[in-house]
């Protein structure tokens, strides 16, 4: 199996062992921290090599370090040198040069692989000898590599070092996915902070959680548990401690103290700096400035995970005297005292949660929540702490534990409003966790009818509230026909009560419906009376209330939208729902406005976030339109990619998912000329469109895909009924850019004498789009319409002007075409420049999205903000960037960014 972020390292031991089979010896030195995965990749180069190489492997033990010679004991056995080398620790240098000899023999006859593993418990005479080997090697086949536990005497290092660090957050979250595909995002973050980059632990910690906590439907214990071979890493150090030096080790693993503040827990423990000798004698921690250091990682959970109970109370008694003034981390404290005043923990616990969640601690205000839920007498109270408790968890992104929550309220609540409320957050975590409208709709949509026609304001309000989070869903898992309908029993209703939200809603449904009109209020002055404080929120529309302004060319709107998410983030925090809306609506208006690079790093951040919360539902989303980009650009294998990933990650692969994803490959297909393949595809999203009630292709260019594809074939006869009613539903709701795709389609099934004007008529309407794209597609058919028709100079200047846009946008496979029109014309292929790439492709989508925060005018501090990242990391990218880009300030990078 594949190491994940040992590369660079195997590839120097690769290169180690090349030599060797060369004739020039190497020795090499593996260092890393205990549980850094050493052995794992001296497993992995040995593999590698064994065809080529004779391998022996062998181990020091702690059991074995005080028994002389051990270690070449085990080497004669290993390589079979019985009767030729006989250590007996009299002459140690006989016995090295013995053991140089036989290895070197052996390595004539094929290139000799030694790993010495764990070489920090060799005994002595064993690792002198196996030194003298390594250092006298030459010419010779032959590599040497020894794997040392960091932090160890520089003496045990031989020839090249390579160290083994922790993996990054990145690689930690890949390597838990690979491992255990069904864990929740969240627990694997969780599981990766603690871990701290040790793949060791990331292997152990998952094992001894069960299916539900790893799934994040259950909650997890309060410390992770370490697993077997990582708790005995430290368990006789620890049962050697005397209890002050135990107390002293606890009190830094709970919290970031300062010197003072360590002093004074300790003193209130009864103990002093002075404690900690023997913790720093046995390797575990060391004292710096005041401070307790850990030597490794995981001490600190280690040594809770180990501590006796009455240790842990007196902690905490501890560090809730020292954090008086701090509500949040005196509640969570205080909770661990099993012998606190219930009232005194209940007033802690409510203050502590309503001051995280005022903080945007939303991880911390939901556990703060539960634990007052659990305080609170009251069977209302209970349930309205436990609705707070979901409101966090959804902020943070928590779908699973969020949803388990509601359900158990939902079992609780007999109160119509309150049930209302309860049915209202069950519709919107369905589709953010599972892709699908709840399965009960029309139960929920009686029981909000039932409300509205119960007589007094505050019930309608609940009952309309109700259909609108149910159309809301509807219209997300792709039940355009059912949202539509749910939208006529809110007009039915309540139409005189509706918010703007609501009414933009179900302008956004009449949109996709096709009803005439459909998306007046959406092109109105809207924007500065929407409450944009709502886009925190995972039960709000405003992710579809956004996004069809662009759709309908409404590029001004698009504008306001993403300046007034930005605006709601910096001012109320940032969250899941409101970093997936701003970012979506950013990468929609990069490809619009033609600057691809940058639409695909910003898609390439989008699915980053998604995958790191819970809320799993929107990534095929967005993977599938990431993918439809990619099409256009004729980009195979990338495509693909995304195409597999989406099915792979969506918790249910819904109509809709199958109708994007075959427009994807249809467009592909096209931009290759497949047209069979496309229209087979392109058909198949048609009929999914028409089986769910979608009119407009759902913001694709999917009926004028398939228009073309069948009048490659011949067939385009047979579409003309669809074009017609195609024409129809566009022009009811004003859509000039798809009025101009079905003017392309009648061109192309015009006769001679009336394509010019009909293309002519296309273009003038596609104009309207800034990235040209479409324009570029239809003079690119109206030039092979040209040519077809003998007048190939008009034809030369409608497939240049083409060719010219395809290769600004990067779209090869569509230039390719405009150079096999033009060769058929006569001309000279044109030589393509490199394919479109602005500075934006030099950047990683991580730099790229620090870019763009600072570029815009963001502080480090609020960039780390809204990216959900540190100041430090931001630091980090800033300066790759100004690097990548030659620059040395922000003005010159803001003036790059907007080129």
């Amino acid at each position: 199996m594949e190491l994940i972020g040992r590369e660079p390292q195997l590839r120097m031991l690769a290169d180690a062992i090349s030599d060797a089979k060369n004739g020039r010896a190497r020795a090499v030195t593996v260092c890393g921290e205990a549980g850094s995965g050493k052995t794992m990749l001296l497993d992995a180069a040995a593999a590698e090599a064994r065809d080529t190489v004779h391998t022996i492997r062998i181990a020091g033990h702690p059991a074995e370090t005080d028994l002389p010679l051990a270690g070449v004991h085990q080497l004669v056995r290993e390589a079979r040198f019985d009767g030729v080398v006989t250590a007996t620790g009299q002459d140690p240098l006989r016995d090295a040069s013995a053991l140089l000899e036989a290895l070197t023999t052996l390595a004539r006859r094929r290139p000799v692989l030694l790993v010495v593993d764990d070489a920090q418990w060799l005994d002595g005479p064993s690792h002198r000898a196996l030194v003298f080997v390594a250092r006298r090697l030459d010419a010779d086949a032959m590599c040497v590599v020894f794997g040392v536990r960091s932090p160890h005497d520089e003496h045990l290092t031989v020839g090249t070092r390579l160290d083994v660090g922790p993996l990054s957050r990145q690689e930690s979250l890949a390597l838990l996915h690979r491992t255990y595909p069904q864990m929740s995002a969240r627990v694997a973050a969780k599981i990766a902070q603690q871990a701290v980059g040790l793949p060791l632990a990331l292997c152990e910690i998952p094992a001894e959680l069960d299916a539900a906590q790893q799934r994040g439907t259950e909650p997890l214990p309060a410390d992770l548990p370490l697993g077997r071979s990582i708790t005995g890493l430290f368990a006789k150090r620890l049962a050697a401690l005397t209890d002050a030096a135990r107390l002293c080790l606890l009190a830094a693993s709970f919290d970031t103290l300062s010197p003072t503040a360590y002093v004074a827990v300790l003193r209130r423990l009864g103990c002093s700096l002075d404690d900690l000798d023997e913790a720093e004698r046995l390797g575990l921690a060391r004292l710096r400035e005041g401070r307790c250091q850990f030597r490794h990682p995981l001490v600190s959970a280690a040594v809770r995970n180990e501590a006796r109970s009455q240790h842990l109370v007196a902690v905490h008694r501890a560090l809730v005297t020292q954090f008086a003034d701090d509500p949040v981390r005196l509640a969570s404290h205080l909770k661990q005292d099993p012998n606190v005043d219930p009232e005194t923990l209940r007033t802690a616990v409510l203050q502590g949660a309503r001051a995280a969640r005022d903080a945007r601690s939303y991880d911390d205000a939901a556990e703060l929540w539960k634990s007052a839920s659990q305080l609170a007498s009251e069977p209302t109270q209970k349930r309205a702490f436990l609705r707070e408790a979901v409101r966090c968890l959804a902020l943070s992104g928590a779908g699973p534990e969020a949803r388990t929550l509601i359900e158990q309220l939902l079992a609780e609540t007999t109160e119509a409003i309150e049930r209302a409320q309860v049915l209202r957050d069950l519709t919107w975590l369905s589709l953010w966790t599972q892709s699908v409208a709840p399965h009960d709709d029309e139960r929920i949509e009686a029981h909000g009818i039932e409300l509205i026609q119960a007589g007094d304001t505050r019930t309608r309000e609940a009952g309309r509230d109700l259909l609108a989070a149910l159309a809301t869903a509807m219209l997300g898992a792709g039940e355009y026909r059912r949202a539509q309908q749910v939208c006529a029993t809110l007009h039915e209703h309540v139409a005189d009560r509706l918010t703007l939200e609501q009414r933009l809603l179900c302008d956004v449904i009449a949109v996709m419906a096709g009803e005439p009109g459909g998306g007046a209020l959406l092109r109105g002055r809207w924007t500065d009376s929407y409450p944009w404080q709502h886009i925190l929120d995972p039960a709000t529309p405003a992710g579809f209330i956004t996004v069809v302004p662009g759709w309908l060319g409404e590029y001004e709107i698009v504008d306001e939208v993403i300046a007034h998410c930005r605006r709601a983030t910096d001012e109320y925090g940032p969250s899941a729902s409101g970093f997936y809306i701003a970012s979506s609506m950013t990468a929609s208006q990069e490809r619009r406005q033609g600057r691809w690079d940058r639409a695909l790093l910003e898609f390439e951040a989008l699915e980053r976030m998604v995958i790191d919360t819970d809320f799993a539902a929107p990534y095929p989303f967005i993977a599938l339109r990431h993918a439809h980009l990619l099409a256009a650009r004729g980009d195979t294998s990338s495509c693909e990619l995304l195409r597999q990933q989406a099915r792979e990650q969506a918790p249910a692969w819904v109509p809709i998912l199958a109708h994007l994803d075959h427009a994807v490959a249809g467009l592909l297909a096209l931009s290759h000329r497949d047209f069979t393949t496309a229209l087979q595809h392109l058909d198949l999203a048609g009929e999914i469109e028409r089986q769910v009630g979608l009119v407009p292709s759902g913001y694709l260019s999917r009926f004028a895909d398939t228009f073309e594809a069948a009048w490659r074939l011949g067939k385009a006869a047979d579409r003309l009924g669809d074009l017609t009613a195609f024409e129809k539903a566009m022009d009811g709701v004003g859509h000039v850019a798809m009025l101009g795709l079905a003017t392309r389609c009648r061109a192309l099934a015009a006769a001679p004498q009336h394509m010019d004007a009909l293309f002519a008529d296309a273009v003038d309407k596609l104009s309207r789009e800034p990235d040209g794209f479409e324009t570029a597609r239809t003079h690119l058919l109206w030039g092979e319409r040209l040519r077809r028709a003998r007048r190939k100079a008009e034809a030369h200047k409608k497939l240049s002007l083409a060719h010219e846009t395809f290769v600004r946008l990067g779209a090869g496979s569509w230039a390719e075409q405009c150079n096999a029109e033009l060769a058929a014309c006569g001309i000279r292929r044109i030589n393509d420049p490199a394919l479109a790439s602005g500075p934006a492709a030099q950047l990683t989508p991580r730099e790229f999205e620090v870019a763009r925060e600072v570029a815009g005018g963001a502080t480090n501090a609020e960039a780390a903000r809204r990216l959900f990242i540190s100041e430090r990391t931001v630091e980090f990218h800033l300066s790759s960037v100004f690097r990548k880009l030659d620059i040395d300030g922000r003005e010159a990078l803001r003036v790059i960014m907007e080129a």
